[in-house]
This record gives C-alpha cells, structure tokens and sequence, in this order.
C-alpha cells in the first residue's frame, strides 16, 4: 500500500494510472513494489538532485523538509520527472546513469522521455535547456 502524507495524495506512474482500479489493487495487494528513481530540481542553488526509493511523497517530503544531508540546502526542490521501475536494481542502475549525465545531457533526458515529466513541467525543463 503506498501511504499517504498529510496534505498530498499517492503519485501513481502514467503505467499504473491508465490501469484504473487495477492500479489501486496493484498497491493495495502488495502484487508490486514499485521503485522510482526521480529528479527534482531547486531554484535555491540552480542545481538538479537524482535519487531512486520506493516511496516517492516520503522521500520528496524528506528533502523539502531538510531531513537529507545532500539537499538540505537547496530546499524548496521541485519534482520534475520520474519513472517507475519493478526492481530496486532497476531504479539503482538508472539513478547511477543518470548522476553520470552532464546537465545538458539531463535536460535532453527528461525531454525525450517526457511522458515522465511530472505535473507538465515541459516549459519549465526546456528553459533549464538555455540556462546550461
């Protein structure tokens, strides 16, 4: 079951929303885990965070609050993309490529694969492009 966090309602991947009720059984029958590996982005310092976990709110909510020691500084971050994954070594293996990629090369990631982009962000993540 993916909890809810005071204030917000579960992010369900575009894979999971197009199932309907069957998504809601997915979650609350444990049949998957689902992993995310995710990038969020903070005006603050100009600077993306890559990451991967297996409860997306939680762990968003845990950098906007400070809790993590490599985006504390940075808060407020904004979710700009993120993909589902089945396996953890999925999500690991896309999270350590992704850390790989230049900005620019990142910026050009999220745009190809903009169907991940979360709350319609295009725009935003294009002007990031001319930004580099």
């Amino acid at each position: 079951m993916v909890p809810e966090v005071a204030g917000s309602s579960p992010v369900f991947h575009p894979f999971l929303r197009g199932l309907g009720k069957l998504s809601r059984l997915f979650y609350s029958k444990k049949f998957i885990m689902a992993y995310y590996t995710y990038i969020i982005y903070s005006l603050k310092t100009n600077k993306f965070y890559k990451g991967q976990t297996n409860n997306l709110n939680n762990r968003i909510n845990r950098h906007n609050c400070g809790l993590e020691n490599a985006t504390k500084h940075g808060v407020p971050w904004q979710l700009l993309w993120f993909t589902m994954k089945l396996r953890r070594s999925e999500a690991v293996n896309l999270e350590s490529k992704l850390k790989n990629l230049s900005r620019k090369r990142l910026v050009e990631f999220m745009l190809k694969y903009e169907n991940d982009i979360h709350n319609n962000q295009t725009m935003f993540i294009k002007n990031l492009s001319s930004e580099s």
